[in-house]
């Protein structure tokens, strides 16, 4: 590899490193709003899961998904996974 490749994919990756940065920051916000929205919950004794409210999420990924040409099986895989983690199953 050359030197201006070198320097091209040396770029490229912080770039990527500051997205997937980005993205765990955002992780994290998604988390301490759930938490809030669990707590409330609580108080309210209404239940933790909200089949209904998962579903739109979904169904907006699949629609942002097809407007945006990704594949929309894998990124609601990544979301579900949010999802789950986020209802306290792997924290």
């Amino acid at each position: 590899m050359d030197k201006a490749d070198k320097s091209k994919l040396s770029k490229l990756r912080a770039q990527i490193d500051s997205i997937d940065k980005n993205m765990l920051k955002l992780i994290k916000n998604r988390f301490l709003l759930t938490a809030k929205i669990g707590e409330i919950k609580a108080r309210n004794f209404t239940p933790i899961f909200d089949k209904k409210r998962e579903q739109e999420i979904k169904f907006r990924i699949r629609r942002f998904c097809s407007e945006n040409n990704l594949n929309p099986g894998k990124i609601t895989g990544v979301f579900e996974k949010i999802l789950e983690i986020t209802r306290g199953k792997n924290r």
